[in-house]
C-alpha cells in the first residue's frame, strides 16, 4: 500500500508538472496566421507545434532551427507562451503567442544582427 502511494504521488506530481507548461497541450496543432508589420499586412506563415518544439513554414528558408516553445495556462483559459528559432546566418526569431480555442495571437521579433530589430504582430486560426 505504502508504494502504490508513492507511486500515486509521483504519477500526480508529473502530471501536474506537463500540465504547468503545457507543451503537450499545442503539440499537434498548426495555425494559419497574418503578420502585420506596423499594422500593414506583411505575410501569411504557418505555425506548427509538435513533439514540444515550434517551427513555421517559412523557418527552413532562412536557416531557422525548430525552438522548444514554452506555456502557461491561465486562469481564464488561454495559454500563453514564447519560443527563439535561431539561425547561424541569419538571427534570431522570438515568438510570443497567446492561445484563446482555436485562435493565436501574439507578436514575432526578427532580430538579425545588421539592422534594429523588427517585430510583426501576428494572429491567426487553427487548421484543423
Amino acid at each position: 500500500m505504502k508504494y502504490f502511494r508513492i507511486f500515486i504521488l509521483l504519477a500526480s506530481i508529473l502530471f501536474l508538472r506537463s500540465q504547468s507548461y503545457g507543451q503537450s497541450n499545442l503539440d499537434g496543432k498548426i495555425y494559419a496566421i497574418n503578420l502585420t508589420l506596423k499594422g500593414v499586412h506583411d505575410s501569411f506563415d504557418t505555425l506548427m507545434f509538435q513533439g514540444g518544439r515550434l517551427t513555421y513554414s517559412t523557418a527552413r528558408r532562412y536557416g531557422f532551427a525548430p525552438a522548444e516553445y514554452k506555456t502557461k495556462e491561465k486562469n481564464t483559459g488561454r495559454m500563453v507562451g514564447t519560443a527563439l528559432n535561431e539561425s547561424k546566418a541569419n538571427g534570431t526569431m522570438l515568438w510570443n503567442f497567446v492561445v484563446l480555442e482555436d485562435s493565436i495571437s501574439g507578436s514575432a521579433t526578427f532580430d538579425s544582427r545588421v539592422r534594429n530589430p523588427v517585430t510583426y504582430e501576428f494572429t491567426g486560426k487553427e487548421i484543423k
